[in-house]
């Protein structure tokens, strides 16, 4: 599996589809070319030959970052990918300058928790009833990463 940073040249309509696979409701296409034209923002595709894996939105902004999405195709995970994402992710902001991460993450995601912690993060927090489902509310876990500073 391989990452890139995608821009408005790729298919946001791609991405709004292995997104509406994964979230409900999904982003649309729109939404991913406005996040592909801000300068701010990167996004990040994981792809496996042609085949897009998975995805992440970042927002950088001075020295932060926020983690805006990330979602990974059910054919690719546990096989990696959450991390290679997370990786790439993480140097990129680090190239803008960007020494600290933060995210938040739905507390019914064990899957996704689990990987945050073992890869630094911290959680800092908690939004109840954050998250909207079909019938229900979920609670949100806040993390953060201090990143090391660039020499």
């Amino acid at each position: 599996m391989q990452t890139r940073r995608l821009s408005l040249s790729d298919d946001s309509g791609d991405l709004a589809d292995l997104h509406g696979r994964c979230f409900t409701p999904g982003w649309s296409a729109v939404d991913f070319d406005t996040y592909l034209s801000r300068e701010t923002d990167d996004v990040i595709g994981l792809y496996t030959g042609d085949i897009l894996a998975g995805l992440m939105v970042m927002r950088t902004v001075a020295d932060q970052s926020d983690v805006l999405t990330v979602c990974i195709d059910k054919k690719f995970r546990k096989k990696g990918a959450g991390r290679i994402l997370l990786t790439a992710g993480e140097t990129a902001i680090a190239a803008r300058g960007a020494d600290i991460i933060f995210l938040d993450v739905a507390e019914d995601n064990a899957a996704a928790i689990r990987l945050y912690r073992s890869a630094g993060y911290v959680q800092h927090g908690r939004r109840s009833g954050y998250y909207r489902r079909p019938g229900a509310r979920i609670g949100a876990l806040l993390f953060q990463k201090r990143l090391p500073r660039a020499a």
